[in-house]
């Protein structure tokens, strides 16, 4: 039977596979079958949740859609396992939730999003504040809250996700793990918020914010791409109001940095094309470069081509 060295070691070489590789080693796969069926042997719930936790890793590293859905199924289980009143029953309903967060993003299934909402407002009752796991219960929860208003639209929703955000970042103060990533995500909803009301003061704290996470995503950083994007996407927003020349020039060469991080197959390839294809656009309005037009075109061709840049 498998040990937490045996874990670990499968998970060390499945991160040298790069996603949708076709010979995936199958160690890490079936070191979770082995737990499982320890778990239905023993009833042990520790085995349960490390299968469940595996199966996790291995979709968030290959993408096989299989792999999430073991683990949500695992983890109906595993909160069956543990009702109202098990010291494990609001884990249980916080992995359950972020994976069926993790299928409405593949899916796009309201059912699962909905679920998702249901599951993570019951664990924030469990985690009151002076909670150690409160912090990431707020933000999954305003994350959510901010995919169903893309979905529907319904404003309500977004003033929520503000709110949880700005709690989440009262609790992750500099120097906490999660400041940078609480920055991001109250930003983005601010942005969102901008966008639909036009408040300029929306726009002004959302660059403000992201400028602070940008300082601690440094280059390298999983994350510096994402960072780059959105803070392009606010100055591009200001420059739109304001007309303050300075705010397209520095859209344009964050977006260019962005796109040097984003390599063909990379996950955020067409938004970085995109985006920069616009800021560019843009620019050619406002000075009639035509080699701003030109490099937009090609962006934009290489977008749809899949073509590399140059």
């Amino acid at each position: 039977m498998p040990s937490a060295d045996d874990v670990t070691r499968e998970r060390a070489k499945l991160e040298h596979f790069p996603p949708g590789h076709d010979g995936k080693d199958p160690g890490l796969c079936n070191v979770a079958e082995a737990l499982y069926d320890r778990f239905e042997e023993t009833g042990e719930i520790n085995d349960l949740d490390r299968a469940i936790d595996l199966y996790r890793s291995m979709y968030e590293i290959q993408g096989v859609v299989a792999d999430l859905e073991e683990a949500v199924t695992l983890g109906r289980a595993a909160l069956e396992l543990c009702p109202p009143g098990h010291p494990d029953h609001g884990v249980s309903l916080y992995n359950l939730a972020c994976d069926l967060r993790r299928r409405f993003q593949k899916y796009t299934g309201m059912c699962d999003l909905e679920e998702a909402i249901e599951l993570h407002h019951a664990v924030l009752e469990l985690r009151p504040p002076g909670h150690l796991d409160r912090p990431s219960s707020l933000h999954s929860l305003a994350l959510c809250l901010s995919n169903r208003y893309d979905n529907q639209g319904v404003v309500a929703n977004l003033e929520e996700a503000v709110t949880l955000g700005r709690a989440a970042l009262e609790l992750c103060p500099p120097g906490h793990p999660d400041h940078g990533v609480s920055l991001y995500n109250l930003a983005c909803d601010l942005r969102r918020r901008f966008q639909k009301y036009a408040g300029v003061c929306d726009l002004e704290e959302a660059i403000k914010l992201h400028r602070a996470a940008l300082e601690l995503r440094p280059h390298g950083h999983l994350d510096w791409p994402l960072s780059l994007h959105s803070l392009a996407l606010c100055l591009s927003d200001k420059h739109d109001i304001q007309r303050v020349v300075a705010d397209l020039e520095e859209a344009v060469t964050l977006g260019r940095a962005a796109l040097e991080l984003c390599p063909p197959g990379h996950s955020h390839r067409d938004v970085s094309l995109n985006n920069l294809a616009c800021h560019l656009r843009t620019r050619f309005q406002r000075h009639g470069r035509v080699c701003d037009l030109e490099e937009a075109i090609r962006l934009h061709r290489c977008r749809e081509s899949k073509l590399p840049t140059r």
